[in-house]
């Protein structure tokens, strides 16, 4: 096949991954949660402000910085927009270097199919609409592999350097250079000279990350410091690690928990429950067409096969590596995202099966070259087929629920004064509403300004607000049961819990659970808020008063 015609190819094919990647976008509202953070710190690197992050790596809104700088506009949904359109095009684009790295392994026709399976798949269609930091990972991650996978050692140490990129944009990129240690010592272990050269390469990686250490550790006293993450996950519970906890020491060692609980239990939490964990999100990545196709990849992958064995050797090493040690992690915190960066190497082992199928057939029949490219273009329609069924099952634009939940950050800020717990996800648009008051104010935003120590939560919250008089402020209260929440709660002066009817983060408020459905259960806890009552349609949520005193005479 030409040039010209693999151009056409990679063309068509991006294509229609971007046409299904904008049938998810939603660019009639502003970024929230994480996304909403890394725009903020981009905008803080762009006035001049490189106070490192405590709980993130800056790269990604290093990255973002870049093109914020050609713009001037006051409209905050305009940079989410941004956001997404850099996210969305930097995944579509991900199609040059999943080609290449598939060309290692494939003919040009089978490298194709990889890149198909690549810009289909579901997972990362919709995810590449949210802004989040894997958009920059994911494609740094692949070009790390392709650079590893060849002889030339000028490649090899370019992987090195582009895994010290991939530190700067997530934490997990320290997990990278493992990875590329031992394939690098795996495969050129018989020459005793090349381990010189892998001195060289890791001392390239450390080059590259040391502005980040030695920032982090100016800043923070640590150059490896992560806030609640590095130090509450030994806790054996998810929310002590929220950064908006205002209550928690985050000191608790694995050695603590040992102690207070025993060995065979912190076996048990943290790597029994972790790889399970592990191996659930794992089968959910891989659905829809993925499921059946990856572990016949991986059978045949043990046996002869047309692959350089190297090859294979090093995908393996990077799925296994990046498993085994996220699996203390995901005993935690079992987040879909943190393994989407592995779907790449899973795919190049999903297109085994498909190769040796219709090169080889079965053993009654062969197909003639013509029956080839047939099979081979029922598989893509299929697998678009399915991706398209699969994407059915993500939210879809709703401009009612937008407006709703600006309605209700409005309402919060012009009648409610005090400390407020959202339990739910409900204060998105409070965010939204501050960081746009005057307008245009959150372009002035600097990190050294909202680092978050708990005393900035205290008088300001944590939802990164410019005016530190606001009346309401959003906090976090950690507790393992309703009275230990209401005790807590007091002593922070905690007024107001706001609750959706779905409830996401059951497992930071596991007591409030039954709150939306149940309020009766609860009557300390006055009901002043009710998004039904309002004629809300879509955006349900409630907000109850605590009543210490009725808590205390009944309980107490």
């Amino acid at each position: 096949m030409s040039k010209t015609k693999i151009i056409i190819c990679l063309t068509i094919i991006s294509v229609i991954s971007l046409i299904m990647k904008l049938s998810l976008a939603d660019f009639s509202s502003y970024l929230s949660g994480d996304p909403k953070s890394y725009m903020l710190y981009a905008f803080s690197f762009v006035n001049d402000d490189f106070t490192p992050i405590f709980n993130v790596s800056s790269g990604w809104s290093y990255f973002l910085s870049l093109f914020f700088n050609f713009f001037d506009s006051n409209d905050f949904i305009f940079y989410g927009n941004l956001v997404r359109i850099i996210s969305i095009s930097l995944v579509t684009l991900t199609i040059v270097p999943m080609y290449l790295l598939a060309r290692k392994w494939f003919s040009i026709k089978y490298a194709l199919i990889a890149v198909c399976f690549f810009a289909f798949e579901p997972h990362l269609t919709y995810f590449s609409t949210l802004g989040y930091s894997e958009s920059l990972y994911i494609p740094v991650f692949l070009i790390t592999l392709y650079f590893i996978s060849t002889e030339k050692y000028r490649n090899i140490c370019l992987s090195f350097i582009f895994a010290g990129f991939l530190w700067w944009i997530r934490w997990p990129g320290i997990i990278i250079v493992v990875a590329l240690s031992l394939i690098f010592l795996v495969n050129f272990r018989k020459i005793p000279k090349n381990f010189s050269k892998y001195i060289l390469c890791l001392g390239l990686f450390l080059l590259v990350i040391s502005p980040m250490l030695l920032e982090r550790y100016n800043e923070f006293g640590d150059p490896l410091y992560l806030g609640a993450t590095t130090t509450g996950i030994f806790s054996g519970d998810y929310a002590p690690i929220q950064g908006n906890m205002v209550n928690v020491q985050n000191n608790f060692s694995a050695m603590d928990y040992i102690n207070e609980n025993g060995l065979p239990d912190f076996f048990n939490k943290f790597i029994v429950t972790g790889i399970m964990n592990i191996l659930l999100v794992v089968i959910k990545n891989l659905f829809p067409f993925l499921i059946i196709l990856v572990p016949i990849g991986m059978l045949f992958s043990l046996q002869k096969t047309d692959q350089n064995k190297k090859f294979i050797r090093g995908n393996w090493i990077i799925i296994l590596t990046t498993l085994v040690t996220m699996t203390i992690t995901f005993s935690i915190i079992s987040e879909k995202r943190f393994l989407y960066p592995l779907l790449p190497f899973f795919i190049l082992f999903a297109v085994i099966p498909i190769q040796r199928l219709v090169e080889y057939g079965l053993s009654t029949f062969s197909f003639s070259l013509k029956q080839k490219n047939i099979v081979l273009i029922i598989i893509i329609l299929l697998v678009l087929l399915s991706s398209i069924l699969f994407m059915q099952r993500y939210d879809t634009i709703n401009e009612t629920e937008y407006i709703e939940k600006i309605n209700f950050s409005k309402y919060v800020l012009n009648n409610l004064e005090g400390k407020m717990l959202d339990a739910g996800g409900t204060g998105q648009g409070i965010g939204y509403l501050l960081l746009n008051d005057p307008v245009g104010s959150f372009k002035t935003f600097q990190n050294s300004e909202h680092k978050y120590p708990k005393d900035i939560i205290l008088d300001e919250g944590y939802i990164l607000p410019l005016q530190s008089n606001d009346k309401i402020i959003m906090i976090g209260i950690y507790a393992k049961s309703m009275h230990e929440f209401i005790i807590e709660s007091e002593k922070y002066d905690l007024k107001y819990i706001s609750i959706k009817n779905n409830i996401y983060p059951e497992k930071i408020y596991p007591y409030l659970s039954e709150l939306y459905l149940n309020e009766s259960k609860y009557p300390f806890l006055i009901k002043i808020f009710d998004s039904n009552e309002e004629g809300y349609e879509k955006f349900k949520v409630k907000i109850f008063e605590i009543n210490y005193k009725k808590y205390h005479s009944l309980y107490d």
